[in-house]
């Protein structure tokens, strides 16, 4: 039998480190991250959500929405959002049009009724 939706709630769950563990859990993970310069931008963000998660559940929320939104409109993430798509265009071959496209039959079945 399932649990009921109330007891599956994360936000209603409490972690079991104590908020000073989880502030030395941080610092150690920090000096292991790279610098903001050398692209540690978006993993130093996840830190400070992560340190987070001894707030209650709506003061963490809010601190993981601002450092969403901060990494999102961040330099590195538009440079990381433009790699990702210019790699895949770059693997697309160059004047094949793409398969089972439904625009594409449409057209494809105009030219034949033509």
């Amino acid at each position: 039998e399932l649990m009921p939706l109330a007891d599956r709630r994360v936000g209603w769950m409490s972690i079991k480190e104590t908020p000073e563990q989880v502030k030395m859990i941080a610092a150690v993970a920090s000096k292991k991250l790279p610098s903001p310069e050398m692209g540690g931008e978006g993993v130093r963000a996840a830190l400070e959500a992560v340190k987070a998660c001894s707030l209650p559940i709506k003061e963490g929320s809010a601190v993981e929405l601002q450092q969403f939104f901060k990494t999102l409109n961040g330099d590195q993430g538009k440079a990381r959002r433009h790699a990702f798509f210019a790699v895949r265009k770059a693997q697309k071959p160059i004047g094949m049009p793409p398969q089972n496209h439904p625009l594409l039959k449409k057209s494809l079945e105009n030219e034949t009724v033509a």
